[in-house]
């Protein structure tokens, strides 16, 4: 039986309310923040190792305009799909194969489809009996100029003319899974750090020193720039201590006069 064919017959279990054996849910895992222009890998996790999943189809979408699936995860194969060769591990995807199916559609901009049926023809001495808790990884690049929040979704989508919930999960023997899905991740992509660059405009000057003993001091800038407590916390040095005082604007002030070589 084909890999579609494989797949449609598990969504047509659920639809017709075939008996479920345990229970998963399926969520997005990222990193909270990233800085811009760093890659970000976002993996689809389920909540444990279930012996009895054989079988995930999952669909998520995703900002393009903000996130960018890098090459080498992509497929220009009929329908898009990365076909799966036994033995083989394909960058995107953590899951060695025993004869297994995997398959990535990324031909919609914004969105990932995917799909892993793992072989129910095993040998008992194969060492991969199951869908690992972190089942596939996909690496996203960041824009250098961009600082904001992202938001990936596990969503519903529609391939091959079949609409599909967000994750299907299937059975060895092809019952139904009872699956919950996870919520939103959302990652925040921040500007890289600038030690002693408090008013955040990329060079560090003796304007950073006012506004840090003016933020010390409870004095509020009357032009209102911003302010960036990261790059203006640097007293100790080795380790800021996350207090915005004195001693940050002082070490900022021996650093622009060179009696400090480094505020990192």
């Amino acid at each position: 039986m084909s890999y579609i064919a494989r797949m449609a017959a598990i969504a047509l279990i659920i639809a017709l309310g075939a008996v479920r054996v345990s229970a998963a849910t399926v969520y997005l895992s990222a990193p909270s923040s990233v800085i811009s222009g760093q890659d970000v890998t976002v993996d689809l996790c389920l909540s444990e190792d279930l012996t009895s999943v054989y079988a995930l189809q999952a669909g998520f979408t995703y900002d393009p305009a903000v996130l960018t699936l890098k090459a080498g995860q992509e497929s220009t194969a009929a329908q898009g799909f990365y076909a799966g060769t036994p033995g083989n591990v394909f960058a995107g995807e953590t899951i060695p194969k025993d004869a297994d199916l995997f398959r990535l559609n990324t031909t919609l901009s914004g969105q990932v489809i995917l799909g892993y049926v793992k072989n129910p023809g095993d040998p008992p001495s194969s060492t991969y009996k199951q869908i690992p808790s972190t089942a596939v990884k996909l690496v996203f690049a960041t824009p250098a100029d961009y600082v904001g929040q992202t938001t990936l979704n596990l969503a519903s989508y529609t391939v091959n003319g079949l609409s599909l919930s967000a994750v299907i999960l299937g059975a060895r023997d092809g019952a139904a899974v009872d699956t919950t899905v996870g919520p939103s991740l959302v990652v925040n992509i921040v500007s890289p750090r600038i030690p002693g660059d408090a008013n955040a405009d990329g060079v560090v000057t003796q304007d950073d020193v006012l506004l840090i003993l003016r933020t010390a001091g409870g004095i509020p800038e009357p032009s209102g720039p911003t302010f960036n407590f990261g790059n203006a916390d640097v007293w100790p040095v080795a380790e800021p201590d996350q207090h915005i005082t004195l001693a940050d604007a002082t070490c900022v002030q021996r650093y622009l006069v060179g009696m400090e070589s480094s505020l990192d």
